[in-house]
């Protein structure tokens, strides 16, 4: 009898790879003219725990979470929906078994199931006892690699501000709120702890080699290869570190506040999954086959204004403009909130007190589509966007300036906010790339959505919400190009990228209730059930255009929480027209 299993390493890798090509959007999912629904399948509540940090691997098999409370939760999500973790010997189920009478028939048995959870440490003592091969005296005691599932923490626990997963969910990557970063297996070994990204213990400013030890860690972002890794800190600082080595490679600094989102651009669009005997999909799309060119929402509608007359820079203008109308209706609502326009926190640390330097790191860099501009070259998986709470958008290039720190990787920053709200109003929550990568999507406290072309600095147009809906605290695109999701304090909504683009363009006549004095929900705009009534930390959907998820926390910043995880099923469910 052969064995299914490979017998080499060369067998073993094509097999992995194989895997890995599936988690990919069905041709449906791509398709320009689909629109999607969104089912809330399952909530799973985290009591009295802030919900600061999300992961998954492709797969979605597993979910993870990271709170306040200081634990990392690993979640059986297919377990979970079907109800198999229920009394089943064969799925590990850490959740508490309900009591109480026997339930009436018709009842949905399913609980979440939680199938490990591990404490997420400071830095301290603990790490060179634990971590040191060379223990000195103290190796008989403490100075042993601990084995088997995590059973007990090794020093104080910290709230989890972010969260990272290799894809194979082998390890994983967590964000403590001292400046560490702690690196976990998974597969084995559950929860240990197997190295630590120290923060950095000197006080001079020009070789640093970790974050500050009183700023937390707010962002994780794997690369492509997952070789190396980004972390963006309250510090204002992100560094590159070598996983190989476990140091840092390099740092950059252009922000004036906390680092609320990294993000790695897209090397191309999405490529659909082959259906059964269609065998592999070629990439028409960076072929560059005329039948198969690639535009996402922003983009076709610059080429409509452009076709109409208008031309691209007026069309931009113009949307500009009409969305100015009225800014000033909202304003007072965030005057109190201007004087700390680098980020209030509810946390102990005055997260101005570790802000390495209180005049702007980036005012010397070049504003993108302007005189300085540098050369973004072809696509690569070494250009990323960063996001901060001082309301910059600034556009990286590891390529540039490699070996230096600073603001020496910076291609070029995006134009600063001028809506409702004040520096408040332009607190950077989130921001994602679209499926091509040529536009930028950038949710704002304003509350709004900004979007930007890498060809220009200031924003294609802006998409306002009425103030009661809260800021906009998560954004992320849907694979087909033409719609994208935000989370708001009220609800979490679907946009139809290109009818609210044109609406905005056309003025507010075109908005439904126009007239009646008041900021009305824009146009293009559809509320997705499940989220209601707390700030949204992380809105996730996985590579296949499935699930989709969102969990509820204040990232230790502001607002109200939940404390859910609430998991949608997403299908493409119509046609829309053209």
């Amino acid at each position: 009898m052969t064995s299914a299993l490979p017998d080499s390493a060369a067998s073993y890798e094509e097999a992995v790879a194989a895997r890995r090509s599936r988690f990919r959007p069905s041709r449906d999912a791509l398709s320009r003219t689909s629109t999607y629904s969104f089912d809330p399948v399952f909530t799973i509540p985290h009591s009295g725990t802030h919900i600061h940090a999300f992961a998954a691997p492709p797969c979605s098999s597993h979910l993870y979470t990271g709170g306040s409370d200081g634990f990392v939760r690993r979640y059986a999500l297919h377990a979970t929906l079907n109800g198999t973790g229920v009394d089943n010997p064969l799925v590990p189920n850490l959740t508490s078994k309900p009591g109480g009478h026997e339930r009436p028939p018709g009842t949905d048995m399913r609980s979440a199931v939680l199938s490990g959870y591990w404490e997420n440490e400071e830095p301290g003592d603990w790490m060179e006892d634990l971590l040191s091969p060379d223990g000195g005296a103290q190796q008989d005691k403490f100075a042993r690699v601990r084995w088997g599932p995590k059973s007990a923490a090794l020093g104080p626990q910290s709230a989890v501000h972010s969260l990272a997963v290799q894809r194979e969910e082998l390890w994983g990557l967590s964000g403590t709120s001292r400046g560490s970063i702690n690196l976990w297996t998974v597969r084995h070994d559950e929860g240990q702890i197997r190295h630590v990204f120290r923060p950095d213990a000197s006080s001079s400013s020009a070789s640093l080699q970790g974050h500050s030890p009183k700023a937390a860690v707010s962002t994780l972002t794997l690369d492509s290869d997952e070789t190396s890794f980004l972390s963006g800190g309250w510090d204002g600082r992100i560094f590159d570190w070598d996983l190989y080595t476990g140091s840092p490679t390099r740092s950059y600094h252009a922000h004036a506040a906390q680092i609320s989102s990294v993000s790695f651009r897209p090397l191309r669009p999405p490529i659909p999954l082959a259906t059964s005997g269609e065998g592999d999909v070629e990439m028409r799309e960076v072929e560059g086959k005329e039948d198969a060119e690639w535009f996402d929402a922003p983009g076709r509608v610059r080429v409509d204004e452009g076709a109409g007359g208008g031309g691209e820079g007026e069309g931009r203008k113009g949307a500009v403009k009409a969305d100015s109308h009225g800014a000033d209706d909202d304003a007072d609502a965030d005057a109190d909130a201007d004087a700390d326009a680098e980020g209030e926190v509810d946390d102990l640390t005055n997260p101005h007190s570790i802000l390495p330097s209180r005049p702007d790191p980036g005012k010397d860099i070049p504003v993108v589509g302007g005189a300085g501009k540098a050369d973004h070259g072809e696509l690569s998986r070494d250009v990323f966007i960063s996001t901060g709470l001082d309301g910059t958008i600034v556009l990286w290039d590891r390529r540039v300036g490699e070996g230096e720190g600073g603001t020496k990787g910076a291609v070029g920053k995006f134009a600063a906010f001028d809506g409702r709200g004040g520096k408040s109003g332009g607190r950077c929550t989130s921001a994602c790339w679209s499926p091509s990568g040529s536009h930028i999507y950038v949710a704002r406290r304003s509350p709004s959505l900004q979007i930007y072309d890498l060809r220009s600095s200031p924003p294609l147009s802006t998409l306002s919400l009425p103030t009661s809906t809260g800021p906009v605290s998560a954004v992320t695109a849907l694979p087909n190009s033409r719609h994208l999701l935000s989370a708001s304090w009220d609800c979490v909504r679907m946009w139809d990228v290109e009818r609210a683009m044109e609406a905005v363009a056309a003025g507010p006549s075109t908005a439904s209730g126009a007239g009646s004095g008041k900021r009305t929900m824009p146009a293009g705009a559809t509320v997705v059930p499940g989220h209601y009534g707390g700030t949204v930390s992380q809105l996730h959907v996985d590579p296949t255009c499935r699930w989709m998820f969102t969990t509820s926390g204040n990232r230790a910043w502001e607002g109200t929480s939940t404390e859910t995880l609430v998991i949608h099923e997403l299908k493409t469910v119509s046609v829309v027209a053209a």
